[in-house]
């Protein structure tokens, strides 16, 4: 099978050696070990470091079977900026004109976001009689309209007018819709206005770290000692990694922090990442020296940091939208066997409940995180039991054999169908 995948805004394996891959890259390297022909399509933008990768169209071989084909548009340096608009827009022409020069795919997989690289390719698979499967991560453009007062939103909804009609068009074209829950498929549906089809499937986010050696491993340990993080029989590390924008809560884990300080307990918190707020949150903690921001850090290092933490926080606003998803990083941390801290309501709390892996506190209350801290900081069988079960979950969900595996199986079978039906 000769597959597009068309994906940006994740890390790509050449970006670095330490470069942790997301779904798109695992899914990629293994159609290419399974002898599938793949061409990877994304920007030459690095979402995470606000960096060109290139400046011009490139393209990488990284195997036999797998290629990356970097197109080049603006440089953006915040999430939500017109530049970004600008360079969602210069990427889908990119592709439209690149994609003209190379040898027709059996199928395509598009991912949604974003808008404009996913009306090229159902454009493209109209044209030359290919089928297109829209992979969704994220509900847009339904998530703007978070981001208005309850008062603006008849005129978000009208603004936004444009791109809901574009979602529709998308899904009604599509071949086949898939999404990281049943409830992210059920919303693609919706825009479709159709009912469910043995081609529209749910697979999760998953994620599997890599064990790196153990010479990388101590040398990871002795760069956390020297920004005073160590694991001791005493001190309970909770780790926050992700994205430091509009919907994460740091404010409440801060606070928090400040409060524990007062306890003459052993407690640490490790903020990972980066974004439009991270020097907010920075300014934020500058007096409790409990909290420590290392920035952005590879796989060695997010691994070493995770088997040495406590818990993974997941402080996040409970919206519509994080409500319908499983996020990433609570998957990373399950992958490293960690009870899992959060804020998030629906998804991801009801999961968290049936699963016995970790506990949800209410929205910005810091009296209730502060209780399940201590709590979990004074009983640590209870905390070990979290983490077994931890284990068990992301072993029984979330690992990329299984879920990538069953993805693959799906994409095999749409692609033959099509064959038998030519």
């Amino acid at each position: 099978m000769k597959i597009w995948v068309i994906k940006i805004g994740e890390p790509a394996p050449n970006d670095a050696d330490d470069t942790r891959l997301y779904r798109t890259g695992m899914l990629a390297q293994m159609l290419a070990e399974q002898n599938h022909t793949v061409t990877w399509w994304t920007s030459t933008v690095n979402h995470y470091q606000k960096e060109q990768r290139f400046h011009e169209n490139t393209t990488v071989k990284i195997n036999e079977n797998l290629d990356i084909v970097y197109l080049h548009s603006l440089l953006y340096k915040k999430n939500i900026s017109i530049s970004r608009i600008i360079n969602h827009i210069g990427t889908a022409h990119q592709f439209e004109k690149l994609s003209k020069t190379r040898e027709n795919p059996d199928i395509i997989l598009c991912c949604l976001p974003i808008l404009e690289l996913c009306e090229a390719a159902i454009r493209y698979g109209k044209e030359h009689n290919v089928p297109v499967v829209i992979d969704v991560r994220d509900l847009w453009p339904d998530i703007f309209l978070e981001f208005g007062k309850s008062w603006s939103k008849p005129l978000l909804n009208l603004l936004l007018t444009p791109m809901f009609n574009t979602v529709r068009s998308i899904c009604t074209q599509a071949t086949g819709i898939t999404g990281v829950t049943p409830e992210v498929v059920d919303w693609a549906l919706e825009y479709a206005n159709r009912s469910k089809s043995e081609w529209d499937q749910d697979f999760p986010l998953a994620y599997a770290p890599e064990i790196p050696t153990q010479d990388l491993i101590s040398q990871s340990i002795d760069k956390w000692k020297s920004l005073g993080i160590c694991q001791t029989n005493n001190k309970f590390i909770a780790c926050f990694c992700g994205t430091m924008g509009k919907h994460s809560e740091l404010e409440t884990l801060i606070e928090a922090a400040y409060r524990l300080k007062q306890t003459n307990r052993e407690f640490q918190f490790v903020f990972c990442g980066s974004g439009d707020r991270y020097d907010y949150y920075r300014s934020l903690a500058k007096d409790c020296d409990s909290i420590i921001f290392p920035g952005w850090v590879g796989k060695v290092d997010l691994f070493t940091l995770m088997k040495m933490s406590s818990v993974g926080l997941a402080s996040y606003a409970s919206t519509y939208i994080h409500s319908k998803i499983l996020t990433n990083k609570p998957i990373e941390y399950m992958s490293c066997h960690l009870p899992i801290v959060s804020s998030l309501d629906g998804k991801l709390k009801s999961f968290l409940s049936e699963n016995q892996c970790g506990i949800t506190h209410p929205n910005r209350d810091v009296d209730s995180l502060v209780n399940i801290l201590i709590e979990l900081y004074e009983n640590p069988q209870k905390l070990q039991v979290l983490s077994t079960n931890a284990k068990i979950t992301h072993e029984k969900n979330f690992c990329p054999d299984k879920v990538y595996g069953a993805m693959i199986k799906y994409l095999e079978s749409l692609d033959n169908s099509v064959k038998q039906c030519l």
